[in-house]
């Protein structure tokens, strides 16, 4: 009874009073840009140390 009155937190924000571009740009953050399958990822690669330190964190979680 009482959610008819109080919004929710997870109720949809109001897309109104925005301009398009800022829709998509809003949409962008939130899902993240990803390149089609024909063009390269513009990320750059995670440094070795840090990948050997996720990769040891990740199987040490694991075992």
């Amino acid at each position: 009874m009482n959610d008819e009155v109080v919004p929710q937190p997870f109720d949809a924000p109001d897309h109104e009073g925005q301009s398009p571009s800022s829709h998509l740009l809003d949409e962008l953050a939130l899902h993240g840009y990803r390149p089609l399958d024909d063009e390269p990822d513009p990320r750059p690669l995670p440094s070795s140390d840090a990948a050997s330190l996720a990769l040891e964190t990740a199987v040490e979680a694991l075992s």
